[in-house]
């Protein structure tokens, strides 16, 4: 090569001809000396925040998508599985209360409250018994592959949970939350206390069944 690198990585050093080595200095020389190294640092840290905001834009984007699909499989699974593989279905959800069992459901949606609520009340899940003496069903669903469902997330479904109770005017009903990559302890604990239900079994996610 007519140019190879010299001492350091910012040093330079021509052939041993120095016609070339008088060129090179002759076309490059005020650029060489003039040059800041802590710029490339600077280019390469913008380029790398650029590429990192592009990556967390598609990953939520991911993430969002994953989050519909988890809810349309558990959806279907209350719909049309549930009911007829009580045992199974409860092996994998704990917490559930004692008198539980899956039931008819007249409905299961992704609830959304109606507009002349003050405040939109929105939930994942809502499985509405066909009699009123069954548990209703109202929960979250979470498909995050490292997050854990933390304790804020908790009072959070909490709330929502009592108010469509409340707005539905549902006498019996059951919290349920699904956290495909589990809970924190806090979370765990104020769950067991509280008896909300709670799963990361993935085969709640399996199709067919």
């Amino acid at each position: 090569d007519i140019i190879s690198q010299g001492q350091t990585n910012y040093d330079y050093r021509g052939v041993g001809d120095n016609i070339f080595d008088k060129v090179f200095r002759g076309v490059y020389e005020k650029e060489i000396h003039e040059f800041d190294v802590r710029i490339i640092g600077k280019e390469y840290r913008e380029a790398f925040e650029k590429l990192k905001k592009q990556y967390n834009r598609l990953q939520g984007k991911y993430n969002c998508q994953k989050g519909y699909f988890a809810e349309y499989l558990l959806i279907d699974q209350l719909k049309l599985h549930a009911r007829g593989n009580n045992e199974w279905f409860k092996s994998m959800t704990r917490y559930l209360p004692d008198d539980f069992d899956f039931c008819d459901y007249s409905r299961v949606w992704s609830y959304d409250s109606s507009p002349e609520y003050a405040r939109k009340i929105s939930v994942d899940i809502f499985a509405r018994a066909a009699n009123g003496d069954d548990y209703s069903i109202i929960g979250e669903v979470k498909s995050r592959d490292v997050k854990k469902f933390s304790m804020k997330e908790v009072l959070e479904f909490e709330k929502k949970f009592a108010e469509v109770k409340k707005a539905e005017k549902i006498e019996r009903a059951v919290g349920f939350i699904f956290s495909l990559s589990g809970f924190t302890k806090e979370s765990e604990d104020y769950c067991r206390e509280k008896g909300i239900a709670c799963s990361e079994d993935e085969r709640w996610l399996e199709t067919g069944k």
